[in-house]
C-alpha cells in the first residue's frame, strides 16, 4: 500500500506553488492568498508536497513522528524526545523498536518524495535539515519578524501585509490531524502564536485606520475566544471608530457577564480603563491623523455569475498570478465575443474580493458596444473618483490630472479593479492604479498588446467550454426539478452550440421558457436549419451568436420582438419601462408585459427594479435586426418619442426641484402616451440620478438628428437638476451641445437662455470671467430681441458677478436697472431673487437699514411667489443683519425659520446654512450647542464641496476647545463667511 493518502480531491492544492487561504484565523475564512514554494505543512494538517500536490503520511504515529521532527527542524532529537513525544513518560516496552520501524518508513516516504537526504541520523539521535522556506511555519516566523521590523521603521502599511501574509499560511487548526502526547501541548503554543500575531495585526490596521475591515475579523475572534481581554479591547476601539459606541460598550458588558459567571473574576485595569474612556468619547481614541478613515468603500462588482461551470485552469492561472509576491498586478482575460470573458472575471473577482477590503471598482467601458462610443478614460475616471468620495467639482477636467486623482486615492489601498470590455492599451492606461497593492483585471476581444509590452500585463487567452463543461452548464440551468434533461440531446446540443457559453445559455434560456418542447426537437431544429454551424469555427463569432439569438428571438411576440429591436436606441446602459413604453409608443402596461416576456427568456437583465440591460452582443443582434425589420422613419420616429418623453417628463418634474419654472415651451412631436409621475422631490432626484447618462445621451441624439429645438430646451429644461447635483463636466458638455444647436436652429431667444444658464453654471464653478461672457451674450441678444424681461435677468446675473469680485456699487447698479423694469420688477418669482441679490451687496457695503429692508421685500415676494427656496435665504441673511444689529433674538428667529424651510425642500445647502446662521445666534449664550449645530453644517458643506466647508472648518478648530460663549465681535468673520451661501 502507498504510504501517503491523496488530499487533492478533496483540497484544491494541485500546484508546486501552493495557494494558502489567509485566514486572519477568524473561524479560518479565505482572505487573499499568499504564493508559497513550501515542502513542509503543518499550520493546518501535517502534508508533503509531491511532486506538485499534497499529501499525507497515512499511518497516524508516523505521521505525528514527522510533525515533531518538522518542528524541531535543524536541531537533533534524542531518541528519549522523541520517545516521549509520542506516548508521554510511559511509553510501551517495545516503544524503541516502533520508533527504530517508524523512522525507516519515514525516511523511505521522504525519498519517494524526492527529498531523500532531509532525515539525518545523528550520534545523539535524529535531525530534519530544512531551509527556511521549506516548511510553514518557517516562514510565518520569518513573515513575522519582516512584519516587526517593518513596524519598528514606522512603515505601518507593509507590517500589515506582512504580518496579513504570515497568517495566511493557516490552512486550518495547526496539527489538525494529530494524536499524540506533544500534539495538545503544541497546538496550544502555536494556536497562541497565531493569536498574537492576529492581534498584532489588529493593531496595526487600527493605526491605519482599518477599523472597519477589522470589526467582522475581531468579532470572530472575540466569539472563538470569549475571555481574551486584549482582543475584546481591540474590537471595542475598531467599533468606537466605526461610530458604534454602544456597541463597544456591549463588548465590554459581556466580558464582564462572563468572568463574573464562569470565573468570579473582574476584567483587568487597562480593560476597565478603555471602556472608561470610550464611555467618555476620549478624544485619545481617535486614529492617528496621518492615517485617516476612508469611510468610501466601494463594492462595485455585479452579480456573481449564475450557474457558473468550468474554467477551473484558467481560475489557477489567475489565482497563481495575482498571487505571484512580485508578478504583475495587471491582467488581461482576451478571447472572443460570447466565450465568457465578463463571466470568468467577474466570478473570479468575487472569489477574491475579500483579499481587496479597501474595496472593487467596476466599469463596463463598452470597447465593443455597437450602440454607442467606448467610454472616454476622462469620464471612466470621473466615475472611478466619484464611487471613491471626490465630488464632481474635484474631478481635474484632463485626463492626466484626473489619472493623477485617481491613483492618489488608490495609494496604500489593497483594491480590485475590473474594466470590463475595453476597446484599446489607451483607454485603459490612464485606470491603472500606481500602488502595486492593487490588482486590475481586464477583458478585452483584443490582446492589447500595448498593455502586455509597456504595462507588463499577463494575458489570458479565453477558449470555448470543453464538451464534458458545456454539457455540464446546459443540464445546471435546465435542471431544477421540474425539467427532464435528456444527456444524449443535451450532448448534441452543446455541440450545436459550439460549446461557446452565450449560445449555451440562450439555448436554455429558450427550453426553459418552453418546457413542453423536448430537447431533441430543439437541436433538430438548430440542426435543419444550420443556424449554428459557424459556431465550429474559431472566427466570425457575431454571425455565430446572431443565429442563435435568431433561435430566441423568432419565438417571441411581435411586440415584445419590436421592443427587443428599439430598445437598442435608448442610449444609455440601461433603460427604464417607462423609456420602453415610449420607444414602442405603448402604455406602461402594455411595455411591462413585453419586457416581462424578455425578461422569461433571459434575453434582458434587471439590474435595478425596473431597469434593464442588454449584452452587447444581443444588443448588436437587435440593432441588425431594427434596420433590417424597421425603416429609417420608424425608427427616426422612435427616437422621437424616447426625447419627447425625457422632454415632457423633466418638463413635469422641474417644480419639485425648483418651484419657479423657467419659461420655456416644449416643443413635442409625440407626446407620451403616459406621464410618470413622482411622489415626491425625493423620488424625482432618484429617477434623474438613474436617467443621469440616458438624458445627456438624448441631448446629444437630439442634436444628431438635427432636432436642434429638443436638444436646447432639454438641456434648459434640466437646469435645476444640474444645479443641485452640480455635475459640472456633464452640465458643461451638455450646454456646449444646447448652445450649438440654438446656433443651428438661429433662434436668437434660445442663444439667449442658453447663454444665461451656461454664465449661471461657471459662475456657480467660480468661473466668474466665463460666466461675465455667457451673461454680457444674454444681455447682448436681450437687447436684439426686444426682450426687457430676459435683459434685466442678464443684469441681475452680471451683478451677481460683480458682487462676488468686490465689485459692489457696480453690482448694485446692475440690479437697480433691472428693478427698473416692469415686467421683472413687478413679478414676483424673479424680483424676490432680486431683492435679495440686493440685500446682499448692501450687507456687505455695511448698510444695515437698506439691506434689511431689501431683504424682507425679497422675503415677501419668495412666499407670494410660493418659493421656499428663495425665502429660505433671505431669512438666512436676514438674520446676518440682526446679528449685524446685537438682536439675537430675532436672528435665532430667521434661522429656525430657515431650518424649517430646508426640511420642507429637503434641500442640503438650505439645511446647512440654517444650522450655520443658528449656531451663530445660539453661541452668545451655549457654544456647545453651537459647536454641535456647526459640525453639522460642516459635514452637509462637504458632502456639498461648497465653499464654505474650509472655512467653517477653522473656525471649529479655533473653538474646539473653548468653554464660554463667544462675543458678538468674534462671530463677525464667521458670520461674513455666511454670505453669499446661495
Amino acid at each position: 500500500m502507498n504510504a501517503f493518502v491523496n488530499l487533492a480531491a478533496a483540497r484544491s492544492y494541485e500546484w508546486a506553488h501552493v495557494q494558502y487561504p489567509l485566514a486572519i484565523m477568524v473561524g479560518h475564512r479565505q482572505c487573499f492568498t499568499v504564493e508559497v514554494a513550501v515542502k513542509f505543512r503543518v499550520l493546518g494538517a501535517v502534508q508533503i508536497n509531491v511532486a506538485g500536490q499534497w499529501l499525507r503520511v497515512e499511518r497516524p504515529r508516523r505521521r505525528a513522528l514527522l510533525a515533531y521532527l518538522l518542528l524541531s527542524a535543524n536541531t537533533t532529537v534524542t531518541v528519549a524526545r522523541l520517545t516521549e513525544a509520542l506516548w508521554g513518560p510511559h511509553p510501551p516496552s517495545t516503544s524503541r523498536s516502533q520508533l527504530k520501524n517508524d523512522l525507516a518508513a519515514i525516511r523511505r516516504n521522504l525519498a519517494e518524495a524526492g527529498y531523500p537526504d532531509l532525515l539525518r541520523t545523528q550520534t545523539a539521535g535524529y535531525q530534519i535539515d530544512l531551509e527556511p522556506g521549506d516548511l510553514d511555519l518557517l516562514v510565518f516566523t520569518q513573515r513575522v519578524q519582516q512584519a516587526e521590523s517593518e513596524l519598528a521603521a514606522g512603515r505601518a502599511a507593509p507590517a500589515s501585509d506582512l504580518f496579513r501574509s504570515a497568517l495566511s499560511l493557516f490552512s486550518g487548526p495547526a496539527l489538525a490531524d494529530l494524536r499524540a502526547w506533544f500534539t495538545e501541548s503544541a497546538q496550544s503554543r502555536l494556536e497562541e502564536l497565531r493569536l498574537a500575531v492576529a492581534e498584532q495585526l489588529a493593531e496595526v490596521d487600527l493605526l491605519l485606520g482599518r477599523h472597519l475591515w477589522q470589526i467582522a475579523e475581531l468579532t470572530e475572534l472575540v466569539a472563538q475566544h470569549p475571555l481574551r481581554e486584549r482582543l475584546r479591547g481591540l474590537l471595542m476601539v475598531a467599533l468606537y471608530r466605526g461610530g458604534r459606541r454602544a456597541e463597544a460598550l456591549a463588548v465590554a458588558r459581556d466580558l464582564r457577564k462572563v468572568l463574573i459567571e464562569q470565573h468570579g473574576l473582574d476584567p483587568q485595569q487597562e480593560f476597565t480603563e478603555l471602556e472608561a474612556r470610550i464611555l467618555r468619547g476620549d478624544p485619545g481614541l481617535a486614529p492617528e491623523p496621518d492615517h485617516p478613515i476612508s469611510t468610501q468603500v466601494p463594492a462595485q462588482l455585479p452579480k456573481d455569475i449564475y450557474a457558473f461551470v468550468g474554467r477551473e485552469v484558467e481560475l489557477k492561472r489567475l489565482a497563481a498570478v495575482a498571487d505571484e509576491v512580485d508578478g504583475p498586478n495587471l491582467l488581461l482575460i482576451a478571447g472572443n465575443a460570447g466565450v465568457g470573458k465578463t463571466a470568468l472575471a467577474t466570478h473570479w473577482a468575487h472569489r477574491i474580493a475579500p483579499s481587496y477590503p479597501d474595496g472593487q471598482l467596476y466599469l463596463n467601458l463598452r470597447g465593443f458596444d455597437p450602440g454607442s462610443n467606448p467610454i472616454e478614460p476622462l469620464d471612466a475616471l470621473a466615475r472611478f473618483l466619484r464611487a471613491l468620495g471626490a465630488d464632481d467639482a474635484e474631478i481635474p477636467r484632463e485626463v492626466d490630472e484626473a489619472a493623477a486623482l485617481f491613483r492618489s486615492l488608490l495609494a496604500g489601498r489593497r483594491m480590485l479593479v475590473l474594466l470590463d470590455n475595453a476597446h484599446s492599451a489607451e483607454q485603459v492606461r490612464p485606470l491603472l492604479p500606481g500602488a502595486r497593492s492593487c490588482l486590475v483585471a481586464v477583458t478585452s476581444r483584443r490582446a492589447l498588446h500595448g498593455l502586455i509590452a509597456h504595462e507588463g500585463a499577463h494575458l489570458l487567452e479565453l477558449g470555448v467550454l470543453c464538451a464534458d463543461d458545456a454539457k455540464e452548464l446546459l443540464s445546471t440551468v435546465l435542471h431544477d426539478g421540474s425539467f427532464a434533461v435528456d444527456v444524449e440531446a443535451t450532448d448534441e446540443l452543446s455541440r450545436r452550440c459550439g460549446y461557446l457559453p452565450l449560445a449555451l445559455r440562450l439555448a436554455a434560456a429558450h427550453l426553459t421558457c418552453h418546457r413542453h418542447l423536448p430537447i431533441a426537437r430543439y437541436t433538430s431544429e438548430l440542426a435543419g436549419d444550420d443556424p449554428l454551424a459557424a459556431l465550429d469555427r474559431s472566427a466570425g463569432e457575431t454571425a455565430t451568436v446572431s443565429a442563435a439569438f435568431g433561435v430566441s428571438y423568432r419565438e417571441l411576440s411581435p411586440a415584445a420582438q419590436r421592443m427587443l429591436r428599439l430598445a437598442t436606441l435608448a442610449p444609455g446602459a440601461d433603460f427604464s419601462l417607462a423609456t420602453a413604453a415610449a420607444l414602442t409608443g405603448q402604455t406602461f402596461v402594455q411595455a411591462g408585459q413585453s419586457i416581462g416576456e424578455l425578461r422569461a427568456m433571459h434575453l434582458i437583465n434587471e439590474d435595478q427594479p425596473q431597469r434593464y440591460s442588454m449584452h452587447d452582443l444581443l444588443r448588436s443582434y437587435c440593432s441588425a435586426r431594427a434596420m433590417d425589420e424597421d425603416s429609417a422613419q420608424a425608427r427616426s420616429d422612435a427616437t422621437r418619442r424616447m426625447i419627447d418623453f425625457y422632454g415632457e417628463t423633466v418638463h413635469h418634474a422641474y417644480p419639485l426641484l425648483q418651484p419657479v419654472r423657467a419659461k420655456i415651451a416644449m416643443e413635442l412631436a409625440h407626446p407620451p402616451l403616459e406621464t410618470l409621475e413622482f411622489s415626491d422631490r425625493a423620488a424625482a432626484i432618484d429617477w434623474y440620478d438613474k436617467e443621469r447618462e440616458s438624458l445627456l445621451g438624448a441631448i446629444e441624439l437630439a442634436f444628431a438628428n438635427g432636432w436642434f429645438a429638443s436638444a436646447w430646451q432639454l438641456n434648459c429644461t434640466l437646469f435645476p437638476f444640474f444645479l443641485l447635483r452640480r455635475h459640472w463636466p456633464e452640465w458643461l458638455r451638455a450646454l456646449q451641445i444646447a448652445l450649438a444647436a440654438a446656433e443651428q436652429a438661429q433662434d436668437l431667444n434660445a442663444r439667449l437662455i442658453t447663454h444665461n444658464i451656461f454664465g449661471i453654471a461657471c459662475r456657480q464653478m467660480g468661473e466668474n470671467a466665463s460666466a461675465r461672457h455667457h451673461f454680457t451674450c444674454a444681455l447682448e441678444l436681450g437687447t436684439t430681441v426686444g426682450a426687457p424681461s430676459r435683459i434685466a435677468a442678464a443684469h441681475v446675473n452680471l451683478a451677481d458677478v460683480c458682487i462676488a469680485e468686490g465689485r459692489l456699487e457696480e453690482g448694485v447698479a446692475h440690479l437697480r436697472i433691472a428693478l427698473q423694469d416692469p415686467g421683472y420688477g413687478h413679478e414676483p418669482a424673479l424680483a424676490s431673487v432680486t431683492y435679495h441679490t440686493l440685500g446682499c451687496a448692501l450687507l456687505d457695503m455695511q448698510d444695515l437699514g437698506e439691506a434689511k429692508a431689501a431683504l424682507t421685500k425679497s422675503l415677501e415676494l419668495a412666499h407670494a411667489s410660493g418659493d421656499p427656496l428663495m425665502a429660505g435665504y433671505a431669512h438666512l441673511n436676514l438674520s446676518e443683519v440682526a446679528l449685524s444689529q446685537a438682536q439675537v433674538g430675532t436672528a435665532r428667529a430667521h434661522a429656525e425659520q430657515q431650518l424649517e424651510l430646508a426640511v420642507q425642500t429637503s434641500d442640503p445647502l438650505l439645511h446647512a446654512t440654517a444650522l450655520d446662521v443658528l449656531a451663530s445666534c445660539l453661541a452668545v449664550k451655549s457654544l456647545p450647542t453651537a459647536r454641535e449645530h456647526w459640525r453639522s453644517a460642516l459635514r452637509l458643506y462637504r458632502e456639498l464641496n461648497h465653499r464654505r466647508e474650509q472655512s467653517l472648518a477653522d473656525w471649529l478648530a479655533t473653538i474646539e476647545t473653548q468653554a464660554e460663549p463667544v462675543a458678538l465681535t468674534d462671530l463677525q468673520d464667521v458670520r461674513l463667511h455666511q454670505r453669499h451661501l446661495r
